[in-house]
């Protein structure tokens, strides 16, 4: 069985790294995920998604050993750089990019002069499954489920869901949030509509009194980068996400 209170007092040592593996301490989604202790380093399989999602944290060799434990299986993954380098030959990677995580530690205020996007449930899913059908970037870890307990605005112009954000995970118990699943239709794109969404949803998790609020992005991506600077999120570390199949 595993030590939920060891776990989180291991994590809550970088709560910006994880962040993610904080959320899935919490009640709501405990019954997805799975962990692995030892000494200090942790290794998390989350099935709430397909594949399932590895995330890795302490020393590369605890981790590779943790890793070799594991049911043989298609993953992705969310390692940083050392753990991801330790695992070579463990995992079969199929494909995999470099990650900014970013944080955000901007102010309340700044968030003021985002209005004009409404909030999204469970209600509008088929307008939101809409939006994302048949476009190749589309958000790739969106799930209905994630409407229940997160935080999702989007922009409606002549009638139409045009523009989105949300989130992957939240837990006011846990006081983290990422922030994701954020897209614009082509057809709208350039006008400040990200934005728009993006900060309406800070605004909001940030009236929640939640603590710890990170995102993930492409490092080649430059655009969004500036984007989510301009939002009050800063740079916190680099790391590889991917696909693979293992151990073996």
């Amino acid at each position: 069985m595993t030590d939920w209170k060891a776990a989180r007092e291991l994590l809550e040592e970088d709560r910006v790294w994880s962040a993610y593996a904080l959320a899935d301490l919490d009640p709501h989604l405990r019954h997805l995920s799975d962990f692995w202790l030892e000494a200090s380093s942790l290794l998390l399989r989350f099935r709430g998604l397909t594949p399932p999602v590895l995330f890795a944290f302490g020393k590369p060799a605890l981790i590779r050993k943790l890793c070799a434990g594991i049911d043989q299986a298609e993953y992705i993954f969310t390692f940083d750089l050392a753990a991801r380098e330790a695992l070579d030959g463990l995992l079969l990677v199929e494909h995999e990019l470099e990650m900014h995580r970013m944080h955000f530690s901007g102010s309340w205020h700044s968030f003021d002069r985002f209005v004009g996007a409404s909030r999204l449930t469970i209600e509008q899913v088929d307008d939101i499954l809409d939006l994302f059908r048949d476009q190749p970037d589309r958000p790739d870890a969106f799930h209905p489920s994630q409407l229940d307990h997160g935080s999702f605005f989007g922009l409606i112009l002549d009638g139409q869901l045009v523009s989105i954000a949300g989130t992957h995970v939240v837990s006011e118990m846990m006081s983290v949030a990422a922030l994701g699943n954020v897209f614009t239709h082509p057809d709208w794109r350039g006008r400040g509509y990200g934005r728009i969404v993006s900060g309406s949803v800070v605004k909001d998790l940030l009236s929640r009194g939640i603590e710890t609020i990170v995102l993930n992005t492409q490092v080649e991506n430059e655009a969004a980068v500036q984007l989510y600077h301009g939002l009050g999120f800063e740079n916190y570390c680099r790391y590889m996400e991917g696909a693979a199949y293992g151990p073996v």
